[in-house]
């Protein structure tokens, strides 16, 4: 109530717009027929909302209630959620195949046959044929000659739609899979496996584990599986918030979209620094994470196809959703964000004026409500009219006469209807003042990204070539004022300079950290392969904390680092700069104008797995981010002598990271002369903590052992923990001193040290048989050491140790004869204490997992005996009743064999403990030939409850299979030994003659014909 003038309540009249209910009697608030409460706890927990909101405690009310979604608004936040339920990011469901022919490779069109089968059926057919066979399909257009990337899609059998988005990239040579996932009702790709993981647009990191054969050439730097799940999440929520939002300078209702359906589509390195907002027009926005950060991302879908891609007949091409073009990429630029919050504010002023316009000439019969086209619209009148001076001019030069006098319903005073009207009326106005043209707005434009693009455009390429060439300072001055324009490197044509900046580039750092910016034009954005060195503005690496810029020296345009101004980029190679490279792959070659050469090196770890078919290999793998939160410096610089023969260090670290690869390497000369470099006696720092740690490699070449030898010497009176015993060491490097090269060999003298702090005594306290130390190991060192003391003294005799000859285990010569000992007559009161559990093996065989588990399960529990648990499944596998296989040999009977001597029970004096099991068993370990005609072991239970044989009848169980079948072989063995003579011995010869002939005759008989 208007207290001063008396009057009555204000009110508001009620046009279905207005959700907010407020009871004063009752204090309650309810927004859309829903009281607030705290926000469900599964949607709260939910990743994306934490990530937006924090760990936070909100009430919302539930607004919406469809099928599978909810939807929340946020009290006091302007947000909504909606919670999708029951998905999990997979597509079942996905685009439906229109226009698309299955990928058979005899029948590809012959401009495809040529490149394209050789690129993708090695990946089709290590990952894309088993368990489940993808379905591929390509449009049903045939690609042009000349096109550079091919686009497939996949699909499950049972899936109904595709789920796979496939590229195939002619002149990288590589395949990019991406998974299409569900995400609010709407389907994003993700990139999940590719073949090169320098030239991906997503951080991928490629498998650091031992492998048994090297790496394909096809897939030397591949990373990701295509069948992975890394981008399933459990909780599908869609966050959107409204174009009052503080940080939302889109003007209209913006859609957070997670970084996880970015994947492979916007680099890498801004989803670390940007969190991206869809706003009604799909395009995207990148807001800054931190606050020192002073740019928006703007990304703009590429809706055409580009001669990069589809060929030279796809270059004017413009979006035709008939031919089934795909977007491949995205137009990204950079802006300020301080200029784009100031277009942003005077837009909101504008929309305030055009709000108190209507209140004073009563044009609405409701609430002002104003729509995203209608602020897209005056975003692009503000800018050309020069910030919104003339915007009350332009208002008051509307005609209204005819509007106001005429007899309007109340539905057709609605904001829908009459700020169109008075847009256009302001538009006629500002055409006739020579403002701007409605007919030049663009209707994709987005706001303030609209007045940078007009700035640019219109703006001459003399210009931007001048501003890109200009010096450092000069070039961070025009990045305040200049829409930037984010280059394409993974599409960049192989003849350009793009595409020669990208091969560069890549030898440091893969494209998803590389960010190559020019100032914005529509040529250069259209035209990405006539960008010219000198366009080039600024170059810039973020995780390597680099940057290179473009400088006109002498006539010739070089690529300068900005943090080193006297470097830049250099391809002067030659016969003695080519071994100083050898062993770092991931190396730049820099100069200054001098001449003097310096080698930039990133400090990422180094990994060289275990290749166990070559022990020797040199193969490094990157991985770019274990140390990326405690390495001080992201880089190396190496100065190159002036007789470029050797690089020297500058610190510590440096020099450590040199040694390290140089180890890698398996340069052990070049190790060795490099060790007095890594000299210390302070404290390391945990950067170099971490380079030393990485030197315990899995090395058994004798040199590697001299060089971790000399290692050890110059660090030995640095108090850090050396990664690897120095004892073992010395003993390998004694047991190998005959191979190892004269370069690397110790002398004498620091033989001596180096025994010193080794254990050469059994008794010695450090002595610990967890790191390895054997009696024998130290025995050797002891002996080593009395030969060296004794040498240098010139004694001509020294005291050496030997050691007693350890016991042979002859476990397969020792034989239980309890099978002959034992008398017939107490065969029933054996058979009732007989209880031994036993599992059925799926398919009648062994797996080789099962094997380890039963190992584990025998060493761990002595309770498990042959007795109680073994035996069934070592009479199966000598019998054949249970196989065994490795690769297609059956080995069975010696797995059974080597098993034995873990099974077996000995006295503590060593003896065998008497028992039938295990006379049984040993039999058939003695006698392999003879365990195939013995009678197979058939479960003929009637009941079948449970794992456990009896040797009798049991109250539950009237048949005993297990009883029948120790009867019968304590007879077949015992009467096998009686005198051939012997009528028995022969019947029982015959019997098992012919039960082996049956198990043959069925064995062909199943297997005919390859069944």
């Amino acid at each position: 109530r208007d207290v001063k003038e008396g009057g009555g309540v204000h009110t508001v009249t009620d046009n279905g717009s207005l959700g907010v209910e407020l009871d004063m009697q009752l204090m309650q608030l309810t927004l859309r027929n829903s009281h607030p409460q705290a926000l469900n706890e599964v949607v709260a927990q939910s990743r994306d909302v934490k990530e937006i909101f924090g760990e936070v405690s909100m009430q919302a009310c539930e607004v919406e209630k469809r099928g599978k979604r909810t939807c929340y608004r946020l009290v006091g936040r302007s947000h909504d959620i909606h919670w999708w339920h029951h998905t999990s990011g997979r597509v079942k469901d996905g685009a439906v195949l229109e226009f698309y022919r299955p990928y058979y490779p005899e029948e590809l069109f012959p401009s495809e046959k040529a490149w394209i089968p050789s690129i993708f059926e090695p990946v089709k057919n290590a990952y894309l044929v088993f368990p489940e066979p993808l379905e591929i399909y390509l449009p049903e257009e045939p690609l042009a000659e000349d096109a550079q990337v091919a686009y497939m899609v996949g699909k499950m059998k049972a899936d109904s739609g595709v789920t796979r988005d496939i590229f195939v990239y002619r002149d990288l040579r590589m395949v990019h899979i991406y998974r299409v996932l569900s995400h609010g009702g709407r389907f994003y790709r993700s990139l999940e496996y590719t073949t090169d993981c320098r030239y991906t647009l997503s951080h991928m990191q490629p498998a650091v584990t031992d492998r048994n054969f090297p790496w394909p050439s096809w897939e030397r730097h591949g990373a990701g599986h295509p069948h992975g799940e890394t981008s399933k999440t459990d909780v599908d929520v869609v966050i959107t918030r409204d174009w009052t939002v503080a940080g939302n300078l889109s003007l209209g209702t913006e859609t957070f979209v997670p970084h996880r359906f970015l994947l492979g589509f916007i680099p890498h390195a801004l989803l670390q620094t940007h969190q991206f907002w869809q706003d009604e027009d799909d395009n995207l926005r990148g807001y800054p994470k931190e606050e020192t950060q002073r740019d928006v991302i703007l990304v703009r879908l590429k809706e055409s196809g580009h001669v990069s891609q589809h060929g030279r007949k796809w270059s004017e091409l413009k979006w035709d959703k008939g031919r089934r073009v795909p977007p491949v990429g995205a137009l990204i630029t950079s802006a300020q964000i301080q200029r784009l919050k100031q277009s942003h504010e005077k837009v909101c002023e504008t929309v305030a004026q055009l709000e108190k316009f209507t209140e004073e000439h009563k044009l609405l019969g409701g609430a002002f409500k104003v729509s995203y086209e209608v602020c897209k619209k005056l975003s692009y009148l503000v800018a050309c009219e020069g910030g919104g001076e003339q915007f009350g001019e332009l208002l008051n030069q509307i005609d209204l006469k005819n509007f106001q006098g005429s007899k309007r319903t109340k539905q057709h005073r609605s904001s829908d209807i009459v700020l169109p009207f008075l847009i256009d009326k302001l538009f006629e106005a500002a055409e006739a003042a020579g403002i701007c043209s409605k007919n030049k707005a663009d209707p994709r434009a987005v706001d303030v990204a609209a007045t940078v693009e007009g700035s640019s455009d219109e703006g001459s390429s003399d210009d931007a070539k001048s501003a890109s060439s200009a010096d450092v300072a000069a070039a961070d001055g025009t990045l305040e004022d200049q829409e930037m324009l984010l280059l394409d490197l993974l599409h960049a044509p192989k003849n350009s300079y793009l595409g020669s900046l990208t091969s560069v580039l890549t030898r440091i750092e893969n494209i998803s950290h590389v960010l190559a910016w020019v100032p914005y034009t529509k040529e250069r954005a259209e035209r990405p392969e006539g960008i010219r060195q000198e366009d080039l503005t600024l170059v810039s690496l973020p995780r390597l904390k680099l940057s290179f810029c473009t400088r006109e020296v002498d006539g010739d345009v070089r690529l300068y680092s900005v943090d080193h101004a006297d470097l830049f980029i250099t391809n002067d190679r030659n016969h003695l700069t080519t071994p100083l490279l050898a062993g770092i792959p991931h190396s730049l070659l820099l100069a200054n104008c001098n001449g003097e050469m310096q080698l930039l090196v990133p400090a990422v770890n180094a990994i060289r797995p275990w290749i166990s078919s070559e022990p020797f290999s040199t193969a490094l793998v990157l991985n770019r981010t274990s140390w990326c939160d405690d390495v001080e410096n992201p880089y190396y610089v190496y100065p190159v002598h002036v007789s470029l023969s050797f690089l020297y260090s500058t610190t510590l670290a440096s020099a450590l990271y040199l040694l390290l690869l140089r180890l890698l390497n398996r340069d052990y000369k070049t190790v060795v002369q490099l060790v007095d470099t890594v000299s210390c006696d302070t404290k390391l720092s945990v950067e170099e903590k971490l380079i030393l740690g990485n030197m315990k490699l899995r090395d058994g070449h004798p040199d590697a052992y001299a060089c971790r030898l000399k290692i050890h010497l110059v660090l030995m009176d640095s108090p850090v923990k050396l990664p690897w015993d120095v004892t073992i060491e010395m003993f390998n490097y004694i047991n190998k001193l005959e191979y190892v090269s004269a370069n690397c060999r110790l002398t004498h003298e620091e033989e001596l040290l180096l025994l010193k702090r080794c254990v050469c005594d059994v008794h010695d306290k450090r002595y610990n048989m967890e790191e390895g130390h054997t009696p024998y190991k130290v025995t050797m060192n002891f002996n080593r050491r009395s030969y060296l003391r004794g040498l240098a003294s010139g004694d001509k005799q020294c005291e050496l140790m030997t050691l007693p000859r350890p016991k042979v285990n002859e476990w397969i010569r020792d034989w239980d004869d309890t099978l002959l000992t034992f008398d017939m007559k107490d065969m029933d009161e054996w058979l009732e204490t007989v209880k031994l559990q036993h599992s059925q093996y799926r398919g009648r065989m062994l797996q080789l997992m099962t094997v380890f588990e039963i190992i584990e399960m025998i060493r761990e529990n002595n309770k498990i005996t042959i007795a109680n648990t073994l035996f069934l499944m070592f009479y199966n596998l000598f019998q054949g009743g249970t196989t065994f296989k490795l690769y297609s040999t059956e080995c069975g009977q010696s797995l059974a064999t080597m098993m034995l001597t873990l099974a077996i029970k000995r006295s503590k004096s060593g003896s065998l403990e008497k028992d039938m099991f295990q006379s049984i068993l040993l039999t058939l370990a003695r006698q392999p030939d003879l365990a195939p005609f013995m009678e197979e072991f058939v479960d003929n239970r009637k009941y079948r409850r449970g794992e456990y044989f009896y040797g009798v009848a049991h109250p539950n169980e009237p048949m005993f299979p297990l009883g029948k079948l120790l009867r019968n072989i304590v007879y077949e063995l015992r009467t096998l030994l009686k005198p051939e003579e012997d009528r028995g011995r022969q019947v029982v010869f015959d019997r098992m003659l012919q039960r082996r002939v049956d198990v043959e005759t069925r064995k062909n008989m199943f297997s005919y014909g390859g069944g």
